[in-house]
């Protein structure tokens, strides 16, 4: 049994030697609400840079990991977070809710559904995203990441949260 214990053990070794994990912060963040329609949902601009370091590198996994202290409506509340690739460079002081639908792509690259009284922090993978941005293959404009409460009505998140939503998200990559 020992002999089995110390194989596998070894056996782990050169696996976890090899693999890197980096935590990246978002250099632009924009919250965006339909001034006309209060009871359009919320999108969030996000923008990071991946290291040129992780180019021929092995992604095993992206996520992009959204920490918000949302107050739900009742402690039942469902929210769903989907995230899309954006199709253009965008800056922060330039984007609004109505150029936002412009440059959204349609595919869906990750989505999250949680209720809210259980979780303040989403874990969404975006690893197909990241694999295309390093393969060369889609630029990196970012993502709109756009915010409903299901089964209520949605979710307008202030748009003075820019900054201490861009410092509560961060994508994490692992790789090898």
């Amino acid at each position: 049994m020992k002999k089995v214990l110390l194989i596998m053990v070894l056996g782990l070794i050169p696996a976890l030697t090899v693999a890197g994990e980096i935590s990246l912060n978002l250099d632009r963040c924009a919250v965006l609400n339909d001034s006309a329609d209060q009871a359009a949902e919320s999108k969030i601009a996000l923008h990071f840079a991946i290291p040129d370091s992780l180019t021929g590198r092995h992604i095993y996994y992206a996520e992009l990991v959204i920490s918000a202290p949302i107050q739900p409506s009742s402690e039942d509340s469902l929210f769903e977070l989907l995230v899309f690739p954006l199709t253009s460079e965008w800056g922060q002081e330039d984007i609004d809710y109505e150029a936002s639908e412009a440059i959204t792509d349609s595919v869906l690259i990750g989505t999250k559904m949680v209720k809210l009284g259980d979780s303040h922090e989403f874990h969404i993978d975006i690893t197909p995203f990241v694999h295309d941005i390093l393969a060369g293959s889609r630029p990196n404009h970012g993502l709109i990441a756009i915010a409903d409460l299901l089964g209520d009505r949605n979710l307008q998140i202030p748009g003075n949260l820019n900054g201490p939503l861009r410092d509560a998200t961060r994508v994490r990559i692992v790789y090898r």
